[in-house]
């Protein structure tokens, strides 16, 4: 059991998150090798970025990095199963049309709601910019 997890640990930090940039933001290497050059990069970078947000948050737990591993378990069988990637498409111009169909019918309330809400995923965004390098300035105790 533990060769199994170790296989796919090694899989998701090598590969999985590179192999889903790779193919979400469509770009299209020039060859096999080049793919899994790229593939090997975004896959650092994604992880180092993933675990520097998770730690600034404080969601670096367990279950949180569970649950990151199931959703790109989830995007990737996805992916697999439908490789034309059609469900991604979203063309921008449709953007305003799909908001104000979303908005109609709602209350005040649950439009303020909505505004609060972006408000703070901005605010968490803002300090999240704000704090790039301050993890590395105090001592993790558990170590």
């Amino acid at each position: 059991m533990s060769v199994v997890l170790c296989l796919i640990a090694f899989c998701q930090l090598t590969w999985v998150p590179g192999y889903l940039l790779l193919k979400l933001g469509r770009l299209r290497p020039a060859g096999r090798i080049q793919s899994m050059a790229y593939g090997f990069a975004f896959s650092l970078l994604a992880n180092y970025l993933l675990v520097y947000l998770l730690t600034v948050l404080g969601f670096y737990r367990r279950p949180v990095v569970v649950g990151v591993l199931v959703v790109e378990s989830l995007l990737l069988l996805r992916l697999w199963l439908r490789p034309d990637n059609a469900w991604l498409k979203v063309r921008i111009a449709e953007w305003p049309d799909r908001l104000r169909n979303c908005l109609a019918g709602r209350s005040p309330g649950e439009i303020l709601l909505l505004v609060l809400s972006l408000a703070m995923l901005g605010g968490w965004l803002a300090e999240l910019a704000g704090s790039v390098g301050r993890v590395f300035t105090f001592v993790d105790t558990a170590v």
